[in-house]
C-alpha cells in the first residue's frame, strides 16, 4: 500500500513500519515540512523506490517479511538507490542492533518510544548533509569538465606546434636543395616568425583579460603575472616578478609546494594542487594550481594557471567539520547506550565508579603522572592498565613493578639495568625497567614501600628521562609515564618523614582514590556474574541462591575484589555453602601457654602462628605482612628465616 500525503513539498521522504501509532506520530512530525510516502512492509519499499525516489528513508526494523536490515543492504548494492539516506526507527536497543544497522549501511538509528522533535531535527540534518555533498559533487563535476576542456585545448595548441615545427624542418631540408628556394623559404619563415610573435601578443593579451590568474615561472621566479593573478594576492605585478612564488604560500604548505616544483621536471603534466596562501593584504585565501611546462624566451618555464577557491574551500571544510561533528554525536549515541555496568575490564555501577571511569578518562587524555590509592585486591593494576590503554601510549609496554618486592641492594639493575662486566656475574648486558618501559607506561606497585635512597635514584629518572646503566658512562633518556599505586597513606608518610617531599609531589599529580568493595556493595552482583562467567569451566552455575547472594553482601570483605573472587572460585570448585567458607581466618590475639613450655617458648609459638597467619592472609606478600604487624621488611625477613616460614 501507498499513500501520497502531499505533493507539493520540496524533499520526499518515504516512512517504512507496519505499526499505525508510530506512522501517525510520524506523519504529525514531519508532513508540515515534506512529502511524505507511506509502505508496510519491505518489499513495497523496495517497488516504491524504483518509481519514485525519495530523499531519505524512515525505516522499521521489524516487519512482516524481509527485516530493515535486509531492505537497507538491498538498497545500499543498488548504485541508484545507494546513495538515499537510510535512518533506522525501531524498538531494538541493544548494541548489536545498532551496530548491525550501521554495517547494514544507515546514516543513523533511532529507538522507539522516539521524540518526534529529534526524529524531526535529525531527519532536517540528514537532509542538509546530503544537499551539501550533492552541491559539493556538482561543484566538483563541473571543475573537472573545465579542467578537461583546458587540456584540450593545451593538446590542440601542442600539435599545432608540433605540426609547425615539422613544416619548417621539412621547409628548411628543401632550402638545402636551392638558392632560390632557400630565400624563399628564409621569406616564409620570417612570414611565420611574425605570426607566431603576432599569437604570443594575443596569448598575452588573453592572460590579461581572463578572471583566472596566470604567471609564468623560470628558474624559480616570476617572470610573467597578468594583472587577475596580481588582484588575487593584492601585489602589484611589478612587486611580484622577480620573486619566488613560494613567499605567497602559507608556511605550512611552503615545504609541500617546493617539492611539487622540484618534481615537474620530471613530469610535465604535473596534477593540480592545493595551498593555502598569504595576500598583501595579510588575507588567507586558498588557491587551486595547474602547472605545465612550455618554452619562454629560448627556456624550459612552468606555465601556471591559479584559481581562488577560498569559498569552495572553506564550504568543503565546514561540511567535514560537520561531517566529524554527526559522526561524534553518533559515538556518543553509542556510547550512552553501551553496557552501564563496566568500563573496560573494569566492573562496577555505583556512584563511586562512575567516578573512577571519570577520573580514568581525564588520566588518559593527559601525560602526567598518576598515583592511584586503595587497599588491596581493590584493582589497582587494573585501572592503571586501562590508563595504558586508553591512552597515545597504548601500542607499546605497560611494565609492571611491585616495588615491595625488589631489595634495595638489586634497585638500580632493576630499574637502570647494566652493562655487560657491571660486576661479578654480569655476563651479558641487561635492560632495565626503564629501557623495557621507554615510550610506554612503567606501573609502580606498592610504591610507598621505596625507602629514601631508592626515592632518590628514582626522583633524577623522573624529573627529566636521564638515567645511567649500571657499568656504562653514557648517560640515557626514557620517555615513559609513570602511574603509581599504593594501600598505604602517602600524605601521612610524608608527615612522619617515610617519604621525601620532592619524591611525593612528583608523583602525586592526577590522585585516583580506588573504593573498597564495603562502600560500593551495589557492584557485588555484578562483579558475582562475572566472576562465575569466568571460572564456570566445569560447573554450569550461572547464579548464586538467594541467601549466598545476601552472605556475600554482608561480608565485610577486607580482601575486596580479590578476596570475593577467590571465594567463588572456591564455591564453584567445592560447592560448599557454608557460611564459614566465606571467613577469611581470624588473627588470634591470646597466646597458647603450655604448661611444660617457658615465657619465651609460649612467645615464640605465638609470634610464629602470628606471622604465618598474617603471612597467608596476605598471599605471601611481605611488604604488607611488615606493615600490618608494624615491623620492617628486614625485621619481617629476620623472623621468617628464623621460624622456617621462607618459602
Amino acid at each position: 500500500m501507498r499513500t501520497v500525503l502531499t505533493d507539493h513539498k520540496q524533499h520526499k521522504i518515504l516512512l517504512v513500519d507496519d505499526t499505525e501509532i508510530h506512522i501517525r506520530a510520524l506523519i504529525e512530525a514531519l508532513h508540515d515540512e515534506y512529502e511524505l510516502y507511506v509502505v508496510l512492509d519491505g518489499e513495497s519499499a523496495l517497488n516504491h523506490v524504483r518509481v519514485r525516489m525519495p530523499d531519505i528513508i524512515l525505516l522499521d526494523v521489524v516487519m512482516p517479511g524481509m527485516n530493515g536490515f535486509e531492505v537497507c543492504r538491498i538498497l545500499k548494492k543498488d548504485e541508484f538507490t545507494r546513495n538515499i539516506p537510510v535512518i533506522f526507527l525501531t524498538a531494538l536497543d541493544e548494541l548489536e542492533d545498532k551496530t548491525a544497522g550501521f554495517e547494514a549501511g544507515a546514516v543513523d538509528y533511532i529507538t522507539k518510544p522516539f521524540d518526534p522533535l529529534e526524529v524531526r531535527a535529525r531527519v532536517m540534518t540528514h537532509l542538509e548533509l546530503k544537499h551539501s555533498n550533492e552541491a559539493l559533487k556538482r561543484i566538483n563535476e563541473q571543475l573537472n569538465s573545465e579542467i578537461m576542456d583546458r587540456m584540450r585545448a593545451e593538446d590542440a595548441l601542442k600539435k599545432a606546434h608540433d605540426e609547425l615545427e615539422r613544416r619548417v624542418e621539412a621547409r628548411t631540408a628543401e632550402l638545402l636543395k636551392s638558392n632560390s628556394q632557400l630565400i624563399h623559404e628564409i621569406d616564409e619563415h620570417k612570414q611565420t616568425l611574425a605570426h607566431l610573435k603576432e599569437s604570443e601578443e594575443r596569448y598575452r593579451l588573453l592572460t590579461e583579460n581572463v578572471a583566472d590568474g596566470v604567471c609564468i615561472i623560470q628558474e624559480g621566479n616570476l617572470v610573467f603575472v597578468n594583472p587577475a593573478f596580481a588582484s588575487i594576492f593584492s601585489y602589484s605585478e611589478d612587486h611580484l616578478l622577480e620573486k619566488d612564488l613560494a613567499f605567497l604560500v602559507s608556511s605550512e604548505h611552503r615545504k609541500a609546494f617546493r617539492d611539487i616544483f622540484r618534481k615537474i621536471d620530471k613530469n610535465p603534466r604535473a596534477e593540480n594542487f592545493q595551498f593555502s596562501c598569504i595576500c598583501g593584504d595579510s588575507r588567507k585565501i586558498w588557491i587551486e594550481g595547474h602547472p605545465n611546462i612550455i618554452q619562454w624566451e629560448g627556456g624550459d618555464a612552468v606555465l601556471l594557471t591559479i584559481r581562488d577557491i577560498t569559498t569552495r574551500k572553506l564550504r568543503e571544510i565546514a561540511i567535514e567539520e560537520e561531517r566529524a561533528e554527526l559522526l561524534r554525536e553518533v559515538a556518543d549515541l553509542r556510547a550512552t547506550v553501551k553496557d552501564c555496568y563496566r568500563f573496560g575490564d573494569i566492573i562496577g555501577k555505583s556512584p563511586n565508579m562512575k567516578k573512577i571511569y571519570k577520573r580514568i578518562i581525564d588520566a588518559a587524555a593527559s601525560d602526567a603522572d598518576v598515583i592511584i590509592y586503595g587497599e588491596s585486591g581493590t584493582g589497582k593494576e587494573l585501572i592503571a592498565r586501562t590508563i595504558h590503554r586508553m591512552s597515545r601510549r597504548q601500542q607499546n609496554t605497560f611494565v609492571p613493578v611491585n616495588c615491595g618486592a625488589i631489595p634495595e641492594p638489586l634497585f638500580e639493575s632493576e630499574f637502570f639495568g647494566y652493562r655487560k662486566g657491571a660486576f661479578t656475574g654480569a655476563d651479558k648486558n641487561k635492560p632495565g625497567f626503564f629501557d623495557i618501559a621507554n615510550r610506554g607506561t612503567l606501573f609502580l606497585d606498592e610504591v610507598g614501600e621505596l625507602g629514601h635512597n631508592m626515592q632518590v635514584k628514582l626522583l633524577r629518572v623522573l624529573e627529566d628521562g636521564a638515567y645511567t646503566p649500571l657499568g656504562d658512562v653514557n648517560v640515557k633518556k626514557a620517555d615513559v609515564r609513570i602511574i603509581s599505586a599504593t594501600n598505604y597513606d602517602l600524605a601521612g608518610g610524608l608527615k612522619k618523614g617515610h617519604l621525601r617531599k620532592d619524591f611525593f609531589y612528583r608523583i602525586h599529580v592526577i590522585p585516583i582514590h580506588v573504593p573498597p568493595l564495603r562502600e560500593r556493595k551495589e557492584d557485588i552482583p555484578l562483579l558475582t556474574d562475572h566472576f562465575l562467567k569466568l571460572h564456570n569451566d566445569e560447573r554450569d552455575i550461572r547464579h548464586l541462591p538467594g541467601n549466598i547472594l545476601e552472605t556475600l553482601y554482608n561480608h565485610p570483605w577486607l580482601g575486596n575484589v580479590r578476596e570475593l573472587k577467590n571465594v567463588l572460585k572456591r564455591y564453584i570448585t567445592l560447592n560448599c555453602i557454608d557460611f564459614d567458607i566465606f571467613q577469611i581466618p581470624s588473627l588470634s590475639r591470646e597466646p597458647v601457654i603450655l604448661p611444660e613450655e617457658g615465657l619465651q617458648d609460649a612467645l615464640a609459638d605465638f609470634e610464629r602462628e602470628f606471622i604465618s597467619k598474617t603471612l597467608e592472609y596476605n598471599s605471601g606478600h611481605r611488604g604488607r605482612t611488615a606493615k600490618m604487624i608494624g615491623v620492617t621488611e628486614r625485621t619481617l625477613y629476620r623472623k621468617l628465616k628464623q621460624y622456617l616460614l621462607l618459602k
